[in-house]
């Protein structure tokens, strides 16, 4: 199987004030590139440092927890980009002071085969899956999901094959939920669904379907939603040849 490595990329030292700001989120004995592993052939500038700390399979989103611990997705489900399988799994990793962290199995199992976005929010712990977001009672410092407190938040399921289960997750500053609802291409130039290709707006006192708050449009054709990524065809093409005339 192959592994993608998670890798952390930090300033070492710059200057007085970026010393200051360090002190004040980890203690002054803590020296970031002394942890973790080299990684043979990368090459960084002299100020920089690129350390190794775990092999996951197809790691695709990391969440930190109030604590610090850190929550990294591996769908198992094949990515458009052509990604390998994962392990269907959300993991959990806990530093215990040596250089490699304590690696915890936190979700798996099939109803984690297309895990993806991850959010902690009010006590609650937030997961996307293809065809939904559901949420899980969490405290800081839990190893294992609490699978009897799963509560759906939203229904994302849908039938039209151009779109993702890739869906990330963000708390907005009113206190909602916010869920990206991409597609793979822009050949179908507007969707039969106005939520692919969107951000939506979930949670409590929202449609669980998702209220819209935006849609992707190509500035020169706002009719034409051109859903959450950029490649160059389907509709957009079209105008990107127009406009280059």
């Amino acid at each position: 199987m192959r592994f993608a490595r998670i890798a952390i990329i930090t300033l070492a030292a710059a200057s007085a004030i970026a010393a200051d700001r360090r002190r004040a989120v980890l203690p002054v004995t803590a020296h970031f590139c002394d942890s973790g592993f080299d990684v043979a052939g990368v090459e960084v500038p002299p100020e920089f440092c690129i350390r190794k700390f775990a092999d996951v399979p197809t790691p695709r989103v990391l969440l930190f927890a109030p604590n610090g611990d850190l929550f990294v997705s591996s769908p198992k489900s094949p990515t458009s980009g052509g990604a390998p399988a994962g392990a269907g799994a959300i993991f959990l990793f806990r530093d215990t002071k040596s250089d490699a962290p304590t690696r915890y199995t936190f979700a798996t199992g099939d109803a984690f085969r297309s895990v993806h976005g991850l959010l902690i929010k009010d006590d609650r712990f937030y997961y996307t899956v293809a065809d939904a977001v559901y949420s899980v009672s969490y405290s800081p410092g839990d190893l294992l999901i609490a699978t009897a407190t799963t509560q759906k938040v939203a229904d994302l399921s849908r039938s039209e094959v151009y779109a993702r289960f890739t869906h990330s997750l963000a708390a907005s500053a009113d206190g909602s939920i916010l869920v990206a609802n991409g597609q793979t291409d822009n050949d179908h130039c507007p969707s039969t669904d106005p939520r692919i290709g969107s951000v939506l707006r979930i949670g409590v006192g929202h449609d669980l379907r998702g209220d819209l708050v935006t849609v992707g449009h190509h500035p020169s054709r706002p009719d034409q939603p051109t859903g959450s990524e950029d490649p160059p065809r389907g509709c957009h093409f079209q105008d990107t040849k127009r406009l280059r005339r």
